[in-house]
């Protein structure tokens, strides 16, 4: 009995020594403000005009075309004035990014498709805002 019970004692001491080496090599979460990545990814007329109708111009998108890829990402930058994230998020990211998935063949339709999801996703109060200063 005693000797199995000073086995697990052993193994726990190791699992312990373990989790310190892997504490000590695992990099500190960085805070503060991330700049945003500035692309030089072509965006295509159409989708800015998507972006531009269903919000405003005040909206960037970003596109982002992995190789050998039937999709691509297509990135909605929320200025801060109309993001509903919280100030942590902002203080964590430094951006509102709405990020999703696109297949090619979907094209302007699927970009469209999601624009409006992200639209969709503020009060109306936002909305109102959006679309005020969508005329303007």
């Amino acid at each position: 009995m005693q000797t199995a019970a000073k086995t697990k004692a052993e193994l726990n001491a190791e699992i312990e020594e373990l989790k310190a080496q892997l504490a000590s090599q695992i990099a500190p979460p960085v805070v503060g403000t991330a700049p945003s990545v500035e692309t030089t990814t072509h965006i295509p007329r159409q989708y800015q005009e998507a972006v531009n109708t269903i919000l405003n111009d005040k909206f960037k998108i970003e596109i982002d075309y992995p190789d050998d890829s039937p999709t691509f990402a297509f990135s909605v930058l929320v200025p801060k004035e109309y993001s509903n994230a919280g100030e942590q998020h902002w203080v964590a990211y430094g951006e509102d990014r709405r990020t999703r998935v696109v297949n090619n063949a979907d094209g302007v339709a699927g970009v469209k498709q999601w624009v409006q999801k992200v639209y969709d996703n503020f009060d109306n109060e936002t909305k109102s805002r959006i679309t005020i200063q969508r005329t303007t």
